[in-house]
Formats: C-alpha cells, sequence, structure tokens
C-alpha cells in the first residue's frame, strides 16, 4: 500500500513563521493526535511527532515549501488550565 499522507511542519527560510502543509489524510492524522492529547485523563501530557529520519511515522520528509527547513520533531503539550 502506497503512504499518500502529507505532513510536514517547516520553518521558514527567514527563521519567524512555521508552515504546516497537509493533504486530507495528514489533517484528519493530525486532528486523532490533538484529540487523543484532549482525551488524555493526565495533565500534563504530550505526543511526539516525527519524521522517519527521527524514527518516527507521523511526519512526512518531503519539504514543501521554497527555501523552508523541515522540522523533524514536533511536541505537542497540553497543560492543565
Amino acid at each position: 500500500m502506497i503512504n499518500d499522507k502529507l505532513l510536514t511542519f517547516e520553518l521558514s527560510a527567514e527563521g519567524d513563521c512555521v508552515d504546516v502543509h497537509m493533504n486530507r489524510q495528514g489533517l484528519e492524522d493530525l486532528v486523532l493526535y490533538l484529540t487523543r492529547l484532549l482525551d488524555s485523563s493526565e495533565l500534563p501530557t504530550h505526543d511526539h511527532l516525527m519524521t522517519g529520519s527521527w524514527a518516527g511515522t507521523e511526519l512526512t520528509e518531503g519539504v514543501q515549501g521554497a527555501d523552508a527547513k523541515l522540522i523533524n520533531q514536533v511536541n505537542l503539550r497540553l497543560w492543565p488550565e
């Protein structure tokens, strides 16, 4: 089966902006990761999203933006109110 998911976090060349590139499958996965945090009964909690180069499967590695830098790990953290 071919994996058609696209989900990348990329830092702009200037280093002042993060762009999130995704297709429908990537968006569905991102919603799943965020929902998993929301449903957690222990706070604070977190999730690591990583590219294959960093031993993960959550993020893809193809850079979409011109002159952008791929971010290999994104940490999602949920804190108590």
